[in-house]
C-alpha cells in the first residue's frame, strides 16, 4: 500500500486487530470512520435517512444509542434496512442487548 505524506508521521499503537461487521479495526487495517446518529433511534425512517447520508461520505460505522426497550426494537428494524455495520450504544445499567440484537455483542459504555 502506498503511504500517503502525512501517515508517514504518525505512529500506531500496535493493537489485536477485531472486525465490527465487514469493517477490520486496529491491527494493520487502514483507519475506520464513524459517526454516531443525532436523530432519536426510535424514530425509523429518520436514522435510515441519516445512515445512507453519512455512508455516501465515507463512513465506515455507525453508532445509535439504544435508551429504553423501543429503541431496542427500532435497531432491530434499523438494521434490516442499511448495510453498513451499525454498533449499539447501551447507557449504564441498561441491559437491552438481547433485545435488539441477540445474535451480537454488545459494547458495555459505562466503563
Amino acid at each position: 500500500m502506498k503511504t500517503s505524506e502525512p501517515e508517514r508521521w504518525i505512529r500506531r499503537k500496535t493493537t489485536r486487530q477485531i472486525h465490527v461487521g465487514r469493517i477490520a479495526v486496529g491491527g494493520d487495517a487502514p483507519v475506520s470512520v464513524q459517526t454516531m446518529t443525532k436523530t432519536d433511534t426510535r424514530d425509523v425512517d429518520n436514522v435510515v435517512s441519516q445512515i445512507h447520508a453519512v455512508q455516501t461520505m465515507g463512513c465506515d460505522m455507525v453508532r445509535l444509542a439504544v435508551v429504553d426497550e423501543d429503541a431496542a426494537k427500532a435497531l432491530r428494524e434499523i438494521r434490516k434496512r442499511v448495510t453498513m455495520p451499525l454498533v449499539a450504544d447501551i447507557p449504564a445499567g441498561a441491559r437491552r442487548h438481547s433485545a435488539c440484537c441477540p445474535e451480537e455483542r454488545a459494547r458495555d459504555t459505562s466503563a
